[in-house]
């Protein structure tokens, strides 16, 4: 079992879900691979939390609060052993502020996006009339900022954010020579790393997308009006086959995964509780 304690600075975190993440465990048939079971449990009004049942191995706690993510020391548990007095102290964030504008002046309500450090999904803000915009509670590491308009060309910029500090980031957005689009999923989350396939004059050619599922054509190597485009991920259903057509930004929703369900029993036919399910092997058929 675990009893920890949870704090921002010392202060307590109330409400906050605890992932456990094995990095090594044994199952029947020998070695697992890597897993994670999240949202366990959730810290008490006092920070303080506990879970028992755990199978043996070497683990990580994780956890995401309002001002950033943590993860502990790795920690090895044996069987019927207690595991205690390790504080948390979530990483404190930092603030990405700047103006979008177009390029030789003028401002741009764009879409503008924060990838990278640790993010299991991008940070998201709307530049306003003058293209101002703000995003709080990033992560302390490399990130990536981009931003987004119809019928300009993405741009963006890396740095490195430090802790309680804020960045200027302004962007400037060039008129679009390239062909844009997107990949997202069906809860329009981006998808990064899909296969965009594009089939024009009797080819294939792929490109692949960024940490914000944004990806660019060439005009220039296809024939638009004609050419079509679909997306791929070893994740998701593919996406519907979608024309392209000059001046418009491409979308492309993939679908759900798969799913598989059961029932773990004994020898006898009697149902086991508390089992952990793993893929032991998979192969994408696209």
């Amino acid at each position: 079992s675990f009893a920890e304690r949870l704090g921002e600075g010392r202060v307590p975190a109330p409400d906050v879900a605890i992932d456990v993440a094995w990095l090594f465990a044994e199952g029947v048939g020998g070695k697992l691979a890597p897993f994670t079971l999240r949202a366990l449990t959730r810290s008490g009004a006092d920070g303080g939390f506990e879970i028992t049942g755990l199978a043996p191995g070497r683990l990580q706690l994780h956890v995401r609060g309002r001002s950033g993510a943590v993860k502990s020391r790795e920690l090895t548990l044996s069987d019927d052993a207690t595991i205690d007095g390790v504080i948390l102290d979530l990483s404190p964030t930092g603030t990405i502020s700047g103006q979008v504008s177009a390029a030789g002046g003028g401002p741009i309500v764009a879409d503008v996006e924060v990838s990278g450090a640790d993010l299991e999904r991008p940070l998201r803000a709307r530049s306003d009339a003058q293209g101002r915009y703000r995003i709080d509670a990033v992560p302390i590491g490399r990130v990536q900022v981009t931003a987004r308009a119809p019928g300009r060309r993405s741009s963006g910029r890396t740095l490195i954010m430090r802790p309680g500090k804020t960045e200027q980031v302004n962007l400037e957005l060039h008129a679009g020579a390239e062909i844009s689009g997107r990949v997202i999923d069906g809860d329009d989350n981006p998808v990064r790393r899909a296969a965009v396939v594009v089939r024009s004059r009797g080819a294939e050619t792929v490109v692949m997308t960024d940490h914000g599922g944004g990806f660019q054509l060439d005009p220039t190597a296809i024939e638009v009006g004609s050419a079509t485009a679909r997306a791929l991920t070893p994740w998701h259903s593919p996406s519907p086959e979608v024309p392209i057509r000059d001046g418009e930004e491409l979308l492309l929703r993939v679908g759900p995964g798969g799913a598989l369900g059961g029932v773990v029993v004994d020898g006898n036919g009697r149902p086991v509780s508390g089992a952990v399910v793993t893929i032991a092997a998979f192969q994408s058929q696209g």
